[in-house]
């Protein structure tokens, strides 16, 4: 009986660090609890139903699937069947979602709890990957039937799949939107129509809805300052209102969470951004963000041991946080002392990170090395480059004076030249110390855009509900612009494909150019992002390091894959919600200085 009871406590014990994001902590003890008498399925359901969970959040839904049949086989629920579909979802097995979301339904209609809209979400969400209008408009319907009280949530995701104009108009043709103010709103919005979605909300007056509305507002705080100050007034009230209803810890800490990214926004907000930031972490203590954030905060006052403390502590929270090894590597090369790079080494092999760690922060003391020496290239590059417009406006001076076949060689020289120019000056101005114009846009427009430009010979096949960007747009488009240009180069005939899709479970989208030329050798593939590096006889070196050099600016990566005779993948990789580190001065300096975070907008829209 006692081992019951102590298995039941180590099963709450575990739900609390998966609700506070300790996912190693409930790892080691459902390993515990898993070692249990035989015949206890429902204690072994249980487990592997959070690990399930756990892997999920972790990113790794083959796990997930696993541990979501093991708890099936121990005793059948609707929510396990939910998250059995929703890893297979993750996998890309549509048959074995759409099974698993039905069997949902139907367990909770036996057991009268009602169809669950999650059941109904995912059969929509798989319909929607197939391109089956039909399908998804029958679970909107649903789930407009079923999903009262929980009408935000419904709303957004109406928005989120309903993919096409024809599909929000038959949707809004539907009598079941009728009395549903919102969920109206929210489809015309989708349609470019004037609404009024905020004034809506503001009416819900519910945390949901204040949360949403505050939410709206912060998005559009870089150019709206008077959305800025109402954002934090609005979640200053909230944050009140929650304590006195005894809202759930981990509730309010995300709000907490919001509001300390708000405040960072202005270097004189940075003590009310720590002391929100410090509350968020006491109830989500792995949460990287506040870590590095903290870190940043630190590394301004010129505290460089204690931004070393809290950028640890970040990657023992997740290793692979690639913003964190970036400020760890500059406070080190600032300090500029071997010692300090032994301290820090061991101290990561002491909190139990793996050697992969040491190899990330290996490579983003290169990496910052690097972009530091592109940034000092560039004050000599603008008078390389005032250079080259000089002797191209003699070279074109002479084309005029000149005859025959002279006049021709020279009209050459003064064409390669020009493109030349332009390759560089594109080059240069992705060094500038500015900020730029920020812009929120789905990617699949950016896509279509960049397709446009190459006349037809694209062949775009693009993902469904991706998440919007935030980044400079024209420079993205350039970037995407010179990958197709370089796969249609490397092919003799036909189109390139262009593919666009989601990662991570939404916190990246990733674009694909994939041509079916003669291929890399091996022996280049090392060498072509580099600066002037070029196999053509015509080319000038610039247009992969061009590429490179905007993606990395956004936080993102360019991965460059190619066999010999069979052809090219270039894979353009951006996080999700930027504004908050771009805003820090990410896009102006490149890797070369401290780094913000994503914002928390993504993460308190999970809630």
């Amino acid at each position: 009986m006692s081992e019951l009871v102590d298995h039941v406590q180590s099963l709450k014990l575990a739900e609390r660090y998966l609700e506070l994001g300790l996912y190693a902590a409930a790892d080691a003890l459902l390993s515990r609890v898993s070692r249990i008498k035989e015949g206890s399925d429902v204690t072994a359901g249980s487990v592997a139903e959070i690990r399930a969970q756990v892997a999920n959040r972790r990113g790794r839904p083959m796990v997930a699937r696993e541990q979501a049949q093991i708890a099936l086989q121990r005793g059948e629920s609707a929510g396990r069947w939910a998250l059995f579909a929703e890893s297979a979802l993750a996998c890309s097995d549509d048959e074995a979602a759409e099974r698993g979301f039905v069997n949902a339904q139907l367990v909770a209609e036996r057991g009268g709890e009602g169809v669950p809209v999650e059941a109904r979400l995912g059969q929509a969400a798989v319909a929607h990957r197939r391109r089956d209008g039909a399908a998804v408009l029958v679970e909107l319907q649903g789930i407009l039937a079923t999903g009262e009280g929980r009408r935000i949530e419904v709303a957004e995701a109406l928005c989120d799949l309903a993919h096409s104009a024809q599909l929000v108009r038959e949707v809004l043709a539907t009598a079941l939107v009728e009395n549903n103010s919102l969920v109206v709103a929210l489809l015309k919005e989708r349609l470019g129509e004037p609404t009024n979605v905020e004034a809506l909300l503001a009416e819900e007056g519910g945390v949901a809805s204040r949360l949403a509305l505050a939410l709206r507002l912060a998005r559009r705080r870089s150019r709206d300052p008077s959305a800025r100050r109402c954002v934090v007034e609005m979640l200053a009230r909230l944050l009140e209102d929650m304590v006195e209803e005894g809202r759930a810890a981990s509730e309010i800490a995300r709000v907490h969470l919001l509001l300390a990214t708000i405040y960072d926004d202005d270097p004189e907000g940075a003590t009310l951004a720590e002391e929100h930031y410090k509350a968020a972490l006491a109830n989500l203590p792995r949460e990287v963000m506040c870590c590095n954030n903290l870190a940043v905060i630190a590394m301004a006052r010129g505290q460089l041991p204690e931004a070393q403390k809290w950028l640890l502590r970040a990657l023992v929270a997740d290793p692979r946080h690639e913003t964190s090894y970036t400020n760890l590597a500059r406070a080190l090369i600032v300090q500029g002392e071997p010692g300090v790079m032994r301290e820090i080494l061991a101290e990561l092999a002491e909190l139990g990170t793996d050697a992969s760690a040491a190899a990330n922060l290996c490579y983003a003391l290169v990496e910052v090395a690097r972009h530091d020496a592109r940034h000092d290239l560039a004050s000599k590059g603008h008078q390389l480059k005032n250079l080259l417009g000089v002797v191209g406006a003699r070279l074109r001076s002479a084309v005029k004076r000149s005859e025959g076949e002279m006049q021709e060689r020279l009209d050459r020289v003064a064409s390669r030249l020009a493109g030349l120019y332009d390759e560089w000056a594109a080059y240069l101005r992705t060094m500038r110390e500015e900020r730029g114009v920020l812009d929120t846009f789905a990617p699949n427009a950016l896509a279509s855009e960049a397709a446009r430009e190459m006349e037809g010979r694209v062949d775009l096949r693009l993902g469904d509900r991706l998440p919007d960007l935030i980044g400079l747009r024209p420079q993205l488009r350039e970037a995407l612009v010179n990958l197709l240009r370089n796969a249609l180069e490397a092919q003799t005939s036909g189109s390139v494909q262009l593919r666009t899709r989601e990662l991570d479970q939404g916190a990246a989208v990733e674009f694909s150019v994939a041509d079916h030329g003669a291929g890399i050798p091996t022996r280049h593939l090392r060498q072509v992002r580099a600066v002037g590096f070029t196999t053509k006889s015509d080319g000038s070196g610039f247009g992969l390091s061009l590429a490179e050099r905007i993606v990395r600016a956004h936080g993102g990566r360019l991965e460059i894959r190619s066999e010999e005779g069979v052809g090219t993948t270039a894979r353009l990789v951006l996080p999700v919600q930027l504004d908050s580190q771009m805003r820090h001065g990410m896009l102006g300096a490149g890797l070369g200085r401290i780094l913000r975070s994503a914002t928390a907008e993504e993460v308190v829209a999970e809630e």
